[in-house]
């Protein structure tokens, strides 16, 4: 005949189960994971209790549980029933456990950043004053104790709660085995957030910075030619570096004001103004001095186009009549058929 669950749960109590009896409670472990929780649940309460989003104090239970056991790590002997039927109390209130984890993660993250390590935690859990007494206490004394005396060692910060437990547990073999899979079952549970306890939170990468050229300072430039200074303009555009690509046909109209190359400055100029700058006036007025400096040039019907509709942009009034002035200046080209179109 098959033991009841919960007569294996007291065999694991007293220290009496068989081999039988464990392999029975290893199978029942495995298949029904609410079992499970509820027997880790059971033993860290002294009652059947439900999970709770807001119970942030699973991992000071724990190490209050991995204190009842004798620390000698050559023992293979269970606990004995007076140690292992020891009281554990309650979890503390929870706005004390969050300041808590809070300082813990805050301190974990410092410390973590100098020398890859998560240090031993902060503070101290809670575990029964007297040992020996019976589970009918209704309130025992605790008594807070530090996590040296548990024999807690440090660990590398890349280690889950999962992972810790599971140092723990090798380092205690006669540790009872239902403890060592239900606790690593609440660990992973929804609504626990022991492992948050234990690591912060990974910090989100970098922005992956963008690698931009560094401007040709203007001092580099006062040796290159117009066509040169025209090259690195309308290399600056391209890589949308628009404050220096100004500069450089600024530049270049300014140290060579008739040379082949001034034009196209002037229109490339005005273009960034008008289209990427969003400075329309500034747009119109770099049109006129091209029209002025060059008014036979073949591009002038593209300038007085790029006026009249920089002009319109700033809401000037003499948008209206640039329009008219180019079908009157420049009859058959595409900016009077342009602007034909646009009456």
């Amino acid at each position: 005949m098959t033991a009841p669950f919960e007569d294996l749960i007291d065999d694991l109590r007293s220290g009496a189960i068989d081999d039988t009896g464990q392999r029975r409670l290893s199978m029942v472990l495995r298949s029904q994971r609410s079992a499970a929780l509820d027997l880790a649940l059971l033993d860290l309460f002294d009652e059947p209790r439900a999970l709770q989003d807001d119970d942030f104090a699973v991992d000071d239970l724990v190490a209050a549980t991995l204190a009842q056991v004798d620390e000698n790590r050559e023992s293979s002997v269970a606990p004995s029933p007076a140690r292992a039927s020891a009281p554990v109390p309650p979890p503390p209130p929870v706005p004390d456990v969050l300041e808590r984890a809070k300082h813990t993660a805050e301190k974990l993250a410092r410390q973590t950043a100098n020398d890859g390590f998560v240090p031993r935690m902060p503070f101290d859990p809670i575990v029964p004053a007297d040992p020996a007494a019976a589970r009918s206490t209704a309130e025992p004394a605790i008594t807070p104790v530090s996590r040296k005396a548990l024999g807690r060692p440090y660990f590398s910060a890349n280690l889950t709660t999962t992972q810790k437990l599971a140092v723990q547990l090798a380092k205690r073999p006669f540790l009872r085995p239902w403890l060592a899979a239900a606790v690593v079952l609440l660990s992973l549970s929804t609504g626990w957030t022991a492992r948050g306890l234990f690591i912060p939170e990974p910090a989100p990468p970098p922005p992956v910075a963008k690698i931009v050229p560094a401007p040709v300072e203007e001092e580099e430039t006062r040796s290159l030619g117009s066509d040169d200074l025209l090259a690195f303009a309308e290399n600056a555009v391209g890589r949308d570096q628009l404050e220096r690509a100004a500069r450089l046909y600024e530049e270049l109209i300014r140290r060579f004001p008739r040379s082949p190359e001034a034009p196209m400055a002037r229109l490339g100029l005005a273009r960034l103004q008008l289209e990427a700058m969003d400075a329309p006036a500034d747009a119109a007025a770099t049109y006129a001095d091209f029209l002025a400096a060059h008014p036979d040039d073949d591009l002038a019907s593209d300038a007085a186009l790029g006026r009249a509709q920089a002009l319109e942009a700033a809401g000037h009034r003499d948008a209206a009549g640039a329009w008219r002035a180019i079908a009157r200046d420049y009859p058959g080209t595409e900016a009077a058929a342009q602007a034909r179109r646009h009456r």
